[in-house]
């Protein structure tokens, strides 16, 4: 755990003691054994739903944006141990490497944080979805290379269009109040 950031914990200098003293008397003689922790990667996703009618709105957008952070953690979900389930892995071996949260070396595609959203109840569809890294242009995927893990840097769920990466990251000022400016027809009392 890191109490700093517990949605991407990062290890500090007497967890990695440990582990050293752990392994130094199991590994080879010439055997040199290096640990660091994760690198995280930034990652922006702005996501444009509609709602089924007759579900609450602020309620399907909250479970959008947890089925989003929990399907992008690096950590397990809650409840679940990480010892291996032979049942679980036999029934559905593609689910079981995902019940230990982010796998190294997997790309962050937008097209399956689509299906996750669809998945959430109450979305009737994704009008939109933009995943970014850091400061960068949306992309249909962001690779991850080593021990590098995606950290959720934002999400922006709204219903209809998806909300421009840039003004979720706070670059760009939202448009002012003269831009929405709608006429409105005066009829005169007298002809």
């Amino acid at each position: 755990t890191d109490p700093l950031q517990p949605d991407a914990p990062r290890p500090d200098r007497f967890f990695l003691n440990t582990i050293c003293d752990y392994l130094d008397p199991r590994r080879l003689v010439t055997t040199e054994v290096i640990l660091r922790g994760p690198v995280y990667k930034p990652i922006w996703v702005s996501v444009g739903i509609s709602v089924v009618a007759g579900m609450a709105v602020p309620e399907v957008r909250e479970a959008v944006t947890a089925a989003l952070r929990a399907f992008l953690s690096p950590l397990p979900p809650d409840g679940i141990q990480t010892l291996e389930d032979v049942t679980t892995v036999l029934r559905a071996p593609q689910r079981a490497e995902r019940r230990k949260g982010w796998p190294l070396r997997k790309r962050v595609v937008a097209a399956e944080l689509d299906a996750v959203v669809n998945r959430v109840e109450g979305v009737l569809f994704v009008n939109n979805l933009l995943v970014a890294q850091g400061t960068g242009a949306a992309q249909a995927s962001i690779p991850m290379a080593g021990l590098e893990l995606p950290r959720v840097a934002g999400i922006s769920v709204t219903v209809g269009d998806a909300l421009d990466l840039d003004r979720l990251r706070g670059q760009r000022p939202e448009p002012t109040e003269a831009s929405s400016f709608v006429p409105v027809p005066f009829v005169p009392k007298e002809c």
